[in-house]
């Protein structure tokens, strides 16, 4: 059977990594000017989703505020916006495995996840829960960021020991779109807080409930609300009822498990106040008891446990890599690709009716068909043999890159290369101002 690629912008969709309820998931290639190229990890939602004008607008303001984040534990986002109508997240591609995978595995194995590496991966996640918690504006008035959707998930380890938080500001998001679209929260009410899980408004104290549960998950493999149907697991979140980690685990320090309540305490004025004070409590925990651990700790931990996991990413990684060498676009291209400069974001336009007045597209989510300039020059693929799922023969990858190109919009934009009579049509849009949400929560 031929390995399918697909052509996304100016993305090569490489593996289908995961689908959900919300979006597919893929690990991709982006390629840019004078031969840049770089794997990816492309979050592509849903048609349905996607169409949601409530969603998108919820969506992209909550992007703008999370893609500034920079921290070691934390997953970058490197571009956000709308290809042929589908709404996208490209984001850091990290080689290793998310805590519902190891989960898994340990339960395969028969063992939970050892102690001092669940408090090592749940501190390193809590460094980049504080970070995010911690973020004011340029005028150092807090943004007050909720994750909202902290579970197993949402936690990637990597092969070399890294700890990283992913989805930060997609979860707000997903609670407004929730309320026409079936099935999204499939599963999502293991991890809630209490008043998560009864629509109150929420604060960031509601992320230091869900890494308990997660800090749980991890020593007794066990989830906190266990019950076959979701209605009842709802219930059980909301009322806050789950049996304690010791009974299903004895081996779990008393200590620990006084740190795992405290995280879970259904009255959150009883919880940690902060991140930083539950990291600061586990890693005082392991420090007494000698259950520190290192980044070179948890990637022997990793590269012994789930070896034949990273032998087959890297199978996979090589066959991809053969063949892009083998289908790669022309030199010629490659050069005339925009927006290759991850290391600045591009500046966010928000507002779809503006958009389409300034530059002459239809809104976000619109159905009418957007002209594209025909090009039949030599600057077209050179992919051979490679077939296109989604490619016609006149497209060439320079018409689909920035505003006013193709059905491709993207939310970012670099220095604008266009002549000046072009670009006072699209001038920068002033962002929308984040208001946080006070209806149902997720």
């Amino acid at each position: 059977m031929a390995h399918k690629i697909k052509k996304f912008g100016r993305y090569l969709l490489l593996k289908k990594i995961a689908r959900g309820g919300m979006a597919e998931i893929f690990r991709a290639m982006a390629f840019g000017g004078q031969g840049f190229s770089k794997y990816v990890v492309l979050k592509r939602m849903l048609p349905d989703i996607s169409k949601d004008h409530q969603f998108v607008d919820m969506f992209v303001a909550e992007a703008k505020l999370v893609a500034s984040l920079n921290h070691a534990n934390i997953i970058q986002i490197y571009d956000f916006g709308v290809i042929d109508d589908r709404l996208y997240l490209a984001m850091e591609y990290v080689q290793g495995m998310n805590l519902s995978q190891i989960i898994n595995e340990m339960k395969d194995l028969g063992q939970p996840v050892p102690i001092a590496t669940a408090c090592f991966i749940i501190t390193e996640a809590l460094y980049g829960l504080d970070h995010a918690h911690r973020q004011t504006d340029q005028e150092g008035q807090a943004l007050n960021i909720i994750h909202r959707d902290v579970s197993p998930s949402n936690i990637i380890v990597s092969f070399e020991g890294h700890v990283r938080l992913v989805d930060f500001g997609i979860a707000k998001a997903t609670q407004v779109s929730i309320r026409t679209q079936s099935g999204i929260l499939k599963g999502k009410f293991k991890y809630m807080s209490p008043e998560q899980a009864r629509g109150k408004t929420l604060d960031q104290r509601t992320d230091i409930f869900s890494i308990g549960i997660c800090l749980y998950k991890l020593l007794t493999l066990q989830d906190a609300y266990h019950a076959d149907k979701e209605f009842d697991r709802l219930h059980l979140a909301r009322e806050c009822i789950y049996p304690k980690p010791r009974e299903l685990n004895p081996n779990i320090p008393e200590e620990l498990e006084e740190i795992i309540l405290k995280a879970m305490h259904e009255d959150r004025e009883q919880r940690y106040r902060t991140a930083a004070e539950m990291r600061d409590a586990l890693e005082s925990f392991a420090f007494r008891n000698n259950f520190q651990m290192f980044s070179s700790d948890l990637a022997r931990f990793m590269r012994t446990g789930f070896g034949d996991t990273l032998e087959k990413i890297r199978s996979d990684m090589a066959k991809e890599a053969k063949l892009l060498e083998r289908y790669k676009p022309s030199t010629e291209t490659i050069r005339k690709i925009k927006d290759s400069d991850y290391s600045e974001l591009r500046t966010l336009v928000v507002d779809r009716e503006q958009l389409s007045k300034k530059v002459g597209l239809p809104g976000l989510g619109d159905e009418q068909e957007v002209p594209t300039e025909q090009n039949t020059s030599s600057d077209e693929f050179s992919f051979n043999s490679l077939e296109w799922d989604d490619l016609t023969t006149t497209e060439a990858w320079e018409g689909n890159s920035g505003l006013g190109a193709g059905k491709e919009r993207s939310l970012f934009r670099t220095k604008d290369e266009r002549p000046i009579e072009q670009r006072r049509t699209a001038r920068e849009i002033p962002a929308i101002k984040q208001h946080e949400d006070e209806d149902d929560s997720e």
